[in-house]
């Protein structure tokens, strides 16, 4: 063991506590347009993780970094193995079950596979296929590698070219292990620490309704919209992508928990940040490396024109990108994990994750059409990533792009967030992404949402079609 050791950054030691207290792990799922038999999956995840060098991996007990294992020839017949999941009715509902369990099933402890492998067969109709993966040590982008070389062997096409380039521009000298040399930076990435900590608390977190153990409830409660019509919204408004979804996160969750028709309602949501570091050919030093997140704050009425929520939401993290935030973003993370080392493990269980008062956080919201080119050769029908929130959100957001659809899935904490709450956020994420609701926000316009808004018609490639 030990081949390779490579530094956790400082988001991934964040995760390292709050791992102590529920499982973080998200899951790739594709729908298969056609059906492999449990025994060709698995032998074509052997061939994926000889192909790529995938390797076993150890977080040492203090947090501080990955040990991969060595490759050699004995153990180059071990594959992680796959497991069958058989579902009698073709659901949503059953489907939601299974991927719930699979992100609360934690990765074992020690040396261990980073992905699972999944079978899910829903009634002898429709095959999907998941990686679920432990998302401390790996994050969507890396795992995407392993799957799209998964599919292509499945399919017996000649596997594509892997391209293990996955990182964003980002100064040499600001990485997390060289920015800690620098005194002048550290000082000043702990002083914004501790400013950001006091200027949270004011912030609203929404609180559990019942007594007991945490639990992830991922449901498939989806939105899928038209991609087109989502991008010419955001462009009427003057903003991206991300920022437009971000928006309307921020008013749904408002509009949920506002208790009075026009309280200023003051809620931090996260949005990712690139903390990649050049890669080399190693697809184990890929799979090590991870997107942290920045805090987007906003206090806003449940009553005011969702254009001026926009403009503010776009001009906020248009100086979150534009600073020097995200390149001392894993020093500040660092400094905080250290904070919660100090902490015995009742506080932490009680306040420590809990100090970070987030109502939720968006994923993948770069947009990147992961499996857009398998959609268009017919190896898929659809395509969703469900990221399990751990204890640090209450509701998390995950993004997937097809061509001509944009999709989001939710986790959530049972405890926190209800069903319904859930239900009436994804319906209005919808509708209002795409443009259809008045300018002006409504808490009765949001009450009065379908939990259940229709389905998209075939008119573009509907990805809901046999889980729906």
């Amino acid at each position: 063991m030990g081949d390779l050791v490579q530094s956790l950054n400082g988001f991934q030691r964040m995760m390292f506590r709050w791992e102590q207290h529920l499982p973080l792990n998200a899951l790739h799922l594709v729908e298969m347009a056609f059906h492999p038999d449990p025994a060709s999956t698995q032998r074509c995840l052997a061939e994926t993780c000889a192909s790529l060098g995938l390797r076993k991996v150890r977080v040492d007990d203090r947090g501080q970094s990955l040990s991969w294992d060595t490759l050699n020839e004995t153990e180059r017949d071990e594959v992680p193995p796959l497991h069958l999941r058989s579902l009698l009715s073709v659901t949503n509902t059953s489907l939601s079950r299974a991927v719930n369990a699979e992100l609360n099933q934690p990765f074992p402890q020690g040396t261990h596979w980073p992905i699972r492998a999944v079978q899910f067969e829903l009634a002898g109709q429709s095959t999907y296929l998941g990686l679920v993966y432990h998302h401390l040590v790996t994050d969507a982008r890396g795992v995407s590698l392993v799957l799209r070389d998964l599919l292509h062997r499945l399919a017996g096409l000649d596997p594509r070219p892997v391209s293990l380039d996955l990182t964003y521009p980002q100064p040499e000298d600001l990485t997390d292990d060289n920015a800690v040399q620098h005194w002048g930076e550290t000082l000043t990435g702990l002083g914004r620490s501790l400013a950001d900590v006091f200027a949270l608390r004011k912030f609203r977190r929404p609180r559990p309704f019942q007594s007991g153990p945490r639990r992830i409830c991922s449901g498939i409660h989806e939105t899928s919209a038209r991609l087109a019509r989502v991008q010419g919204f955001a462009k009427a408004l003057g903003a991206t992508l991300g920022d437009l979804v971000l928006a309307a996160l921020f008013e749904g969750l408002t509009l949920s928990l506002a208790k009075k028709s026009k309280e200023r309602l003051p809620l931090a949501l996260c949005m990712p940040v690139d903390l990649r570091q050049r890669a080399s050919d190693d697809c184990s030093q890929v799979l090590g490396q991870m997107l942290g997140s920045l805090t987007v704050r906003d206090v806003g009425s449940p009553e005011e024109p969702f254009s001026q929520r926009v403009a503010r939401i776009t001009g906020e993290t248009r100086i979150l990108k534009a600073g020097d935030q995200a390149a001392h973003y894993a020093l500040k993370m660092r400094f905080m994990s250290r904070l919660w080392d100090l902490a015995p493990d009742w506080i932490n269980r009680v306040t420590g994750p809990a100090l970070i008062p987030l109502a939720g956080c968006l994923s993948n919201i770069n947009f990147t059409e992961t499996f857009g080119t398998e959609y268009e050769q017919g190896l898929i029908d659809g395509y969703y990533r469900f990221s399990g929130t751990g204890p640090l959100v209450p509701l998390m957001i995950s993004m997937t792009t097809l061509p001509g659809l944009l999709s989001l899935t939710t986790s959530h904490h049972s405890d926190v967030m209800t069903q319904t709450q859930v239900q009436r956020i994804m319906a209005h994420l919808k509708l209002r992404i795409q443009g259809e609701l008045p300018d002006q926000s409504s808490l009765s316009l949001f009450a009065g949402l379908p939990l259940e808004p229709e389905r998209e018609s075939r008119d573009v490639p509907a990805i809901w079609n046999r889980a729906a």
